[in-house]
């Protein structure tokens, strides 16, 4: 169901048309405007009455917003008009188009350190002239940082909008604080403004809500977060900020820490400094990946697919080192079986005179001699050749006529078998006694 705003179409001072709503806020909400005299689209924040209820915070709401007005930098949006119509008090601001920086960090999470330095040290360049000009913005949040023609890898040029509130420092009248209102959004108050310190409110509160800014675009979350604003705002007074992720730099996580210091003499003296510190951390993150906690799907599925090449790289490893294991095995015991085959065959035999094979050669040959000499000379040793039993021939066929009778064999070695040297040779073994 749409609310009906009883303020669009509203002209306010004769010249600023409210034509949409922009956003809402704790503070009030920002139109989408026109001045007509010069037909220029604006922006217009009508703050809430009840911020500004007593005569001395509307004269301070003038003498702030005239302040804001003389702000001069490309950072920062700057405000053309104020004034009250009838109860209500407005701000009249360029009109930024861009994407907020809050919105960056919902749709991809945590930023490269080299990106989130872009945005730090453009926004340190900011304070530097809000310092200039004795102000504090006391609101700094994503929301109100606008990120012009922004692309996810394309340059970055940033406007902070909203020092309308701002607070004069050294301001005699800060009773619109002092009464008990309390002035920015809880999750990146300083812990002097939490604690109502409004003395100690100066330029070194913007840099803590900074430091908080940093400390998100690091991350992806900020460093405190509570169900309750008063345990939130207990958080910033009180609990110390957790551990940045231990792969960014030291150098980076020592200045985000100092920055989140509780006691503002413990930060940055200026933004100056703060911005020499942020340039000395530059080179040591160069080309460092976001954290990847809730980033874009880009980063998440680069990193799935080095995963998964790493394991296909693993698995190959391990089955190659098998296999040549393996390998080893089987050609370490190749050589066993081939010794041991060479060592039985036998050696070539010198046929003496009158043999005609080597079969009658290995009745009267002596045995071969070895081929090392042993360390110790051994007894002489008796060999005797061993029989081989000779293979019976095949059966005559009927038709052959029948041999005659063998005659009885000699006495002495038993002759060859002259038909078994025909097919095979015959290898006597050496027996040892």
């Amino acid at each position: 169901m749409t609310v009906h705003d009883p303020l669009l179409g509203r002209v306010l001072k004769d010249q600023y048309r409210l034509d949409a709503v922009l956003g809402r806020g704790a503070m009030g909400i920002v139109y989408r405007g026109t001045q007509l005299d010069l037909g220029k689209p604006i922006a217009v924040k009508v703050l809430l009455q009840s911020s500004y209820a007593d005569p001395d915070a509307r004269a301070r709401f003038r003498r702030e917003a005239t302040l804001a007005s003389k702000l001069n930098h490309p950072g920062i949006g700057q405000v053309f008009d104020f004034g009250l119509e009838g109860e209500t008090p407005f701000l009249v601001m360029e009109y930024v188009e861009g994407k907020e920086l809050s919105e960056v960090l919902a749709e991809e999470g945590a930023l490269a350190p080299s990106r989130a330095l872009v945005i730090m040290r453009q926004l340190a360049s900011v304070l530097q002239e809000a310092q200039r000009n004795q102000l504090v913005h006391r609101d700094l949040k994503p929301s109100n940082i606008r990120l012009m023609r922004y692309t996810r890898t394309g340059p970055i040029f940033l406007k902070v909008l909203d020092f309308g509130i701002a607070k004069q420092v050294g301001g005699t009248d800060g009773k619109l604080t002092a009464t008990g209102a309390i002035i920015g959004t809880p999750l990146y108050m300083s812990p002097e403004q939490a604690g109502l310190d409004v003395k100690q409110i100066d330029c070194r509160a913007d840099q803590y809500a900074a430091g908080v800014i940093f400390f998100e675009l690091l991350t992806g979350h900020p460093p405190f977060m509570a169900e309750s604003m008063h345990a939130l705002l207990m958080h910033h007074v009180s609990r110390p900020p957790p551990p940045l992720p231990s792969h960014l730099p030291k150098a980076l996580r020592d200045v985000v820490m100092r920055m989140l210091a509780k006691q503002p003499d413990q930060r940055f003296a200026d933004p100056g400094a703060l911005d020499e510190a942020l340039a000395r951390c530059e080179e040591v993150c160069a080309g460092l990946p976001a954290l990847g906690s809730g980033g874009g799907a880009a980063a998440d599925s680069s990193g799935s697919l080095v995963k998964i090449l790493g394991a296909l790289g693993l698995s190959l490893l391990l089955g190659t080192a098998l296999l040549m294991a393996f390998r080893a095995q089987r050609s370490t015991a190749s050589p066993a079986t081939d010794s041991t085959l060479t060592t039985q065959s036998r050696p070539p035999v010198t046929l003496p005179k009158g043999s005609s094979s080597p079969t009658d050669a290995a009745a009267v040959a002596p045995p071969a001699a070895p081929t090392t000499a042993p360390s110790t000379p051994a007894p002489p040793t008796r060999q005797r050749p061993v029989p081989v039993k000779p293979r019976k021939p095949p059966p005559a066929a009927a038709t052959s006529p029948k041999p005659p009778a063998a005659s009885p064999p000699p006495s002495g070695p038993k002759p060859p078998n002259r038909a078994l040297d025909k097919d095979h040779e015959l290898y006597q073994v050496p027996v040892l006694h």
